[in-house]
């Protein structure tokens, strides 16, 4: 066999075990049908700074904290700065349900790098790939999925 047809069949059989995996940890959620109104909020308690954030979250599929999938929503408040941070979920993504979200990726908090990101937006936070995210003059309301285990760690 050549080296392309190596490469090939080992990148194939990489792909196929990732879904495999996929698959089978989706299997791990439980049927679940909510409207906005019946999704429960909870004050979010910053580990960083161990008080009260102003940021809301409803948690309704899965568990961050252990291995597997799950999406959570998050109310950021009007004029809120989360400092240079990454995530170490497997994958995360982003979907900008109501509000403008500024985001930018880098190490350092620079305000000339942000991005609005309006409603309907769509955003990858790659595993330990530091960002920053900023609102403005409204509160926005972010939908969050990702592969836990979950964890933040600010730059």
């Amino acid at each position: 066999m050549d080296i392309e047809t190596i490469v090939c069949f080992m990148l194939v059989s990489f792909l196929v075990i990732f879904i495999i995996f996929l698959l089978r940890q989706a299997r791990d959620l439980s049927p679940i049908g909510l409207t906005p109104s019946e999704m429960k909020w909870i004050e979010h308690i910053s580990s960083y700074y161990n008080a009260p954030t102003g940021i809301q979250i409803s948690d309704f599929a899965g568990d961050l904290k252990k291995t597997g999938p799950y999406s959570r929503r998050i109310k950021l408040p009007i004029n809120r700065i989360e400092k240079p941070h990454y995530h170490l979920d497997r994958a995360r993504t982003i979907t900008v349900i109501s509000g403008t979200l500024y985001f930018a990726y880098g190490d350092k908090y620079d305000e000339s790098k942000l991005k609005a990101f309006p409603a309907g937006s769509f955003i990858t936070e790659p595993r330990k790939v530091s960002h920053f995210v900023v609102t403005k003059h409204e509160e926005v309301i972010l939908q969050i999925s990702g592969i836990g285990p979950s964890k933040t760690v600010y730059v």
